[in-house]
């Protein structure tokens, strides 16, 4: 197995804060996501693959938004959020966020938390989130 160390560099530049969290698979963690933001907002996730992790687990499900057939050890996407958040997130314009929001204790929109308070949970695949505190 061919594992590419990185398919792109960080472009982030300043001060750069974090958050991350595992990514599991029937509660084995293969993967970290991390979203970086800098001091100008722009934004970039990594997500990293732990492939000794994945392989071991036995998971057959995919990533999304990751070309799991090159192996790359870290995936980057810039200046919008990785199809594998968007799945796990209700859009912000839906009629019934204020009630999502207000049952996960969540005072704003912020597809993050939402994504993490959620436990990642998604009708698509098997992954959960667990946040990295």
């Amino acid at each position: 197995m061919k594992i590419q160390n990185n398919v792109f560099k960080s472009k982030l530049h300043g001060e750069i804060t974090e958050r991350k969290a595992f990514i599991l698979w029937h509660g084995n963690k293969i993967a970290i996501i991390t979203e970086r933001m800098n001091d100008a907002t722009e934004i970039e996730y990594v997500i990293e693959v732990l492939w000794d992790d994945y392989f071991k687990s036995g998971c057959d499900d995919t990533i999304a938004g990751i070309d799991m057939e090159i192996k790359p050890r870290r995936f980057y996407v810039r200046n919008h959020y990785p199809s594998f958040v968007i799945q796990r997130v209700p859009p912000e314009g839906r009629e019934d966020v204020p009630n999502i929001l207000a049952r996960l204790g969540l005072k704003h929109y912020d597809k993050w938390d939402i994504m993490c308070k959620n436990k990642g949970l998604c009708g698509n695949d098997d992954f959960t989130v667990e946040e990295i505190i």
